[in-house]
């Protein structure tokens, strides 16, 4: 009996028959919640006595006989060349199921190995090879950030004005929410402003959920060697509502199946609080990225400037990195796009986001102050407070009396 030759092609699936001159991609393969587990197949002959193209329709692999039987009635008509049917969809049907289930193999970890350090795609913001999550209220600057990311990685631009170390690689960004002519805009600003070399950024628009085109964005990925995904943003690239546990857990199955560095730009959950907000939807947006990133920005009306502060929202791999400020500037005139580093204490609007700590050190450079005073100009409970000038005393601060506290001579 004639055994395939199988490619295996990521996420998809390629079978030729040399004897019968017969090849059958499987593609879009997709697991249903009731159970099937649908495909799309061609099949394509090498016989110069046919056209290339013989067949394509969706397939249950788990069907029943009666559906492998319409399978094969239909290409006895397009092929009349000798071939057994029933092996050769069998060999399909039962090569890719064990394909699917083979998942990734076990490896041995043992516990005197090399421990390999925390690795970053870009640092201190893009973990390498995990999903780390950017969310912001819109119109932030959450696309400006990520094409900024994007081109650290693509020259790679490692002298670049917010200091971020990169590692060069291929970035695909995955567009939901706007156009390529957007885009193509907002890179060609950005290259003006810093008088940065030509360079290229792979770009695809997107309307289909993530999990439905996971399978040809995989193909992507593999056939043009992308290793790090950029996607704007979650709220298009989710399938159903982003409150949906099962449908963040689509998401991140899909996302996962891809194996490269990605950056995931999200929005803001609708809270007025502005000291407690989190990533809008599911818990699970904040549960499995592996780093998270809240963005926070300023711009005065009529003014081409935008300010913006980057914190650490939480990191499960890493220790969580100090606040970074950006300033963007916006000259329509000559059609440039400049970020440089700011520092956030000299923004009045981000003083509610600051950690406790840096607020105590930007209020004491005032003067000298109680721990009473403290707490009623920041809002903040007396014994937080207190515990805090007791974490930083001698680094940071330095006790006066009792009561009295000040800033070291290191902060002054």
């Amino acid at each position: 009996m004639p055994q395939p030759v199988l490619s295996d092609k990521g996420s998809n699936y390629e079978f030729t028959w040399a004897e019968y001159q017969l090849t059958a991609h499987v593609s879009r393969i997709h697991e249903h919640k009731d159970g099937r587990i649908s495909c799309e197949l061609k099949f394509t002959t090498s016989n110069p006595e046919y056209k290339p193209h013989l067949l394509q329709q969706t397939f249950n692999l788990l069907g029943t006989s009666q559906g492998k039987t319409l399978l094969k009635n239909a290409l006895s008509k397009v092929y009349k060349a000798k071939v057994d049917w029933d092996e050769v969809t069998e060999q399909i049907c039962g090569i890719t199921l064990n394909k699917l289930r083979e998942g990734e193999p076990i490896e041995e970890l043992w516990t005197d190995e090399a421990i390999t350090p925390v690795e970053y795609k870009v640092y201190p913001i893009l973990l390498d090879r995990e999903p780390t999550l950017l969310f912001a209220d819109g119109g932030s600057g959450k696309s400006s950030v990520g094409l900024y990311i994007a081109s650290c990685i693509t020259l790679p631009w490692n002298n670049n004005p917010l200091g971020f170390k990169p590692k060069y690689g291929k970035v695909l960004i995955l567009d939901w929410e706007t156009s390529n002519n957007t885009y193509r805009r907002n890179i060609q600003w950005f290259r003006r402003g810093h008088d940065l070399p030509e360079y290229m950024i792979s770009y695809r628009r997107c309307w289909s959920p993530l999990a439905d085109d996971i399978n040809a964005i995989h193909e992507m990925v593999r056939a043009n060697e992308i290793d790090t995904v950029i996607i704007d943003s979650i709220i298009g690239a989710v399938k159903g509502d982003v409150n949906d546990s099962t449908a963040a857990q689509d998401f991140f199955r899909a996302l996962r199946r891809l194996n490269v560095t990605s950056l995931l730009i999200h929005h803001t959950a609708k809270k007025t609080d502005l000291r407690s907000k989190s990533p809008f939807g599911s818990a699970y947006f904040n549960n499995l990225p592996r780093s998270v990133w809240e963005l926070t920005s300023h711009q005065e009306p009529g003014i081409d400037k935008l300010n913006i502060m980057m914190s650490h929202y939480k990191c499960n791999v890493d220790t969580k990195h100090p606040q970074i400020g950006i300033e963007v500037m916006f000259n329509k005139a000559e059609g440039k796009t400049v970020f440089r580093r700011i520092n956030v204490e000299n923004v009045a609007e981000f003083d509610g986001k600051l950690p406790l700590s840096k607020r105590i050190t930007v209020l004491l450079k005032r003067g000298k102050l109680t721990i009473k005073e403290i707490a009623e100009e920041l809002g903040a409970p007396y014994n937080q407070v207190k515990a805090r000038l007791n974490e930083m005393e001698g680094k940071k601060v330095h006790k006066l009396s009792n009561e009295t506290w000040g800033l070291s001579q290191i902060e002054i």
